[in-house]
């Protein structure tokens, strides 16, 4: 009996699921190769030595800027010889920490920043205090005089 929704009938889904694990087996291989791949390549290359005109394809400056922002010591780098050696990561913060415009906010530091500008003493506070303080029990409320702590006033018939 075949099953209109599916296309399938009770006797295939043994092959129909031999199939998708086949499937899934070989994404599972193809996603460890990536991670393995990222490892390698991207965290691991971070820390990469350039020369001053890698460093100007990689930045899109030109390459006397780099010469200028070495000698200023804008740009970290170190001097072998007679050339330069700069590094991509020292590259990336120093191009973060130059930036002009900040980088955009996710949606829950926005909030977090609103939160935390925005925080004041409530309207009532100290207002209603003596209301919710705990009561005393035992012996010590029965040494304390009836009125005491609350001031005088004219509602307690005390003048």
């Amino acid at each position: 009996m075949i099953n209109q929704t599916t296309g399938l009938s009770f006797n295939d889904i043994p092959q129909a699921m031999a199939t998708l694990l086949e499937r899934q087996e070989r994404l599972e291989e193809k996603i460890q190769a990536l991670q393995q791949y990222i490892v390698q390549y991207c965290v691991a290359d971070h820390h990469y030595p350039m020369s001053v005109e890698e460093t100007s394809e990689y930045t899109g400056i030109p390459v006397s800027t780099i010469y200028e922002m070495l000698e200023r010591r804008e740009l970290p780098g170190c001097k072998m010889g007679k050339r330069w050696q700069i590094y991509r990561d020292d590259v990336d913060r120093t191009l973060e920490a130059h930036r002009i415009s900040q980088v955009p906010l996710t949606a829950e530091e926005q909030n977090a920043q609103i939160l935390a500008s925005k925080r004041r003493k409530p309207r009532n506070a100290g207002r209603y205090d003596h209301l919710v303080q705990p009561q005393q029990t035992g012996r010590s409320a029965l040494l304390q005089p009836l009125n005491a702590g609350k001031g005088l006033s004219h509602q307690s018939g005390i003048i």
